[in-house]
């Protein structure tokens, strides 16, 4: 949003919603800098600008707002952290409209299990924890593959190439075969607003391991497992019991399809437009 005409809307008297659709610029560059602190050489040279500017439209723009929405309680409490009151904050979840995919039974798979991944293969999203724990964890029995584009250094993609399948960028299309086959959904991004792919995975019925950061809507031990960016071993520990349980896979990848039914664009409608409501003065 333009910072100058939520100015002007709320000078002429209309009520100003705003969207947050990820982490304040603040703590992805933050992020952004931890990840090259901690993996350097990994990526490559990126291209993108600095996060200062978007920094200045972005405060600019909550001082200019009657509201702001925000798609998960990561994302909200990103918000708060940069000063803005959390009774201006608004919790109202992305849509999952998902019409292309559909629930999978995954009950009678016995043999070679699939951790599956889908998104940009980069720091952001945690790739070189991916990388390591693939390699960590390598057997016959178990595949690891990742499915994205890749902005990988070629010589880490070569290292790894052994213990991971990089699929490469698929068309929008092929993403839900690619679900379809995968028996658990690890996604250990370090900054996101609300991940889209983890609720189609949800929709399949996949038992999901990922992070507070990626502002899931997975409950840890309910419908699959959060643990925080940086805790390999942890990560390890829960993939191994899924993997070891299968009811537990089953009981997850259930609740999880279950619990993004309730996600449709209806009610995320009926949710904004309450949003506005409430900023709306009474006549």
């Amino acid at each position: 949003m333009d910072p100058e005409l939520c100015k002007i809307a709320l000078n002429t008297g209309l009520t100003v919603l705003g969207e947050q659709m990820i982490a304040p610029a603040a703590i992805e560059k933050l992020e952004a800098e931890s990840q090259q602190e901690r993996w350097p050489g990994w990526e490559l040279p990126s291209l993108s600008g600095s996060f200062s500017r978007v920094e200045d439209i972005e405060r600019a723009t909550w001082e200019k707002t009657t509201r702001i929405v925000a798609p998960s309680s990561y994302v909200a409490n990103g918000l708060a952290s940069q000063g803005v009151s959390l009774e201006k904050i608004d919790l109202v979840p992305y849509p999952a409209e998902f019409a292309s995919l559909r629930y999978v039974d995954r009950s009678d798979r016995n043999t070679t299990l699939t951790v599956g991944f889908v998104g940009q293969i980069n720091l952001r999203k945690n790739a070189p924890v991916f990388l390591q724990i693939a390699k960590r964890m390598h057997n016959d029995n178990l595949r690891f593959v990742m499915v994205g584009k890749n902005y990988l250094a070629h010589k880490i993609i070569m290292d790894y190439s052994p213990y991971v399948t990089f699929t490469g960028p698929i068309p929008r299309s092929d993403v839900a075969s690619k679900l379809y086959g995968f028996d658990l959904f690890f996604f250990p991004s370090t900054c996101e607003g609300s991940a889209g792919v983890v609720l189609e995975a949800m929709a399949t019925g996949l038992p999901v391991i990922t992070t507070p950061n990626s502002g899931t809507l997975i409950e840890d031990g309910v419908d699959g497992f959060v643990c925080n960016p940086d805790e390999i071993e942890v990560f390890i520990d829960r993939i191994e019991k899924l993997l070891a349980d299968k009811a537990m896979r089953i009981r997850f990848g259930v609740a999880a399809a279950e619990k993004v039914k309730g996600l449709t664009l209806e009610n995320y409608g009926t949710e904004l437009v309450a949003s506005f409501r409430e900023s709306m003065p009474l006549a």
